[in-house]
């Protein structure tokens, strides 16, 4: 049987620089790819949107989602809003302008367990534990320092400010993986080059297209 496994060659990994237009919602589905409704809103398969401000699917704010499809009044994002809450009002999806980060070595992303609680109690007749609350994961992106590409300049401008930054991985297959990242930490050394590394913890929930 052929291997189904994916390079990790020719991966692109991109970050939010800029702000552009942020789009009036009129609406959003529940449904394994949620369909935004915008009047006459004009993007394109492939745009990468912030949300903020809704009302009802609150869940879906501070998230960023790919369009992979659109309408002239509506569009759909690789976000699966099918257990969130109901929208009712409001909200807006803010377009991002993405730029490559530069010297990308790997792309390393783990996820976050459940806590294990200790529950024991004194009529227990052994170790008794519930499960907490699992958290969204981290990344760790190692790179060959540039001191000047705009792409690792994003990131670290980011480093320590609490702020969530979009990013998404374009994989040699096509398809993209995207997250909110706020990013914890970048660390430099030189064993025979300038190499470094930066960590960030995942605010919200990724999303694949492609």
């Amino acid at each position: 049987m052929a291997s189904s496994a994916v390079s990790k060659y020719r991966t692109a990994v991109k970050v939010a620089t800029a702000a552009g237009a942020a789009k009036t919602i009129i609406s959003v589905t529940k449904v394994s790819q949620a369909v935004v409704g915008s009047t006459s809103h004009g993007l394109t398969v492939g745009t990468v949107v912030v949300f903020a401000g809704i009302v009802g699917m609150t869940e879906l704010n501070g998230l960023c989602g790919v369009i992979t499809a659109q309408a002239t009044n509506d569009f759909t994002v690789n976000i699966d809003s099918t257990l969130f809450t109901t929208w009712t009002s409001g909200g807006t999806a803010t377009v991002q302008t993405m730029t490559l980060v530069e010297n990308v070595l790997d792309f390393n992303r783990s996820g976050d367990a459940a806590d294990r609680i200790d529950a024991t109690n004194l009529q227990s007749t052994k170790k008794e534990y519930i499960v907490g609350l699992a958290g969204e994961g981290s990344v760790t992106v190692p790179v060959d320092v540039d001191a000047t590409g705009p792409g690792q300049a994003a990131v670290r401008a980011k480093v320590g400010t609490d702020v969530a930054q979009a990013v998404t991985v374009a994989r040699a297959d096509g398809k993209t993986e995207s997250m909110m990242v706020k990013w914890t930490n970048f660390s430099e050394n030189f064993p025979d080059k300038h190499s470094g590394s930066f960590d960030g913890t995942i605010t919200g929930a990724a999303g694949w297209y492609g």
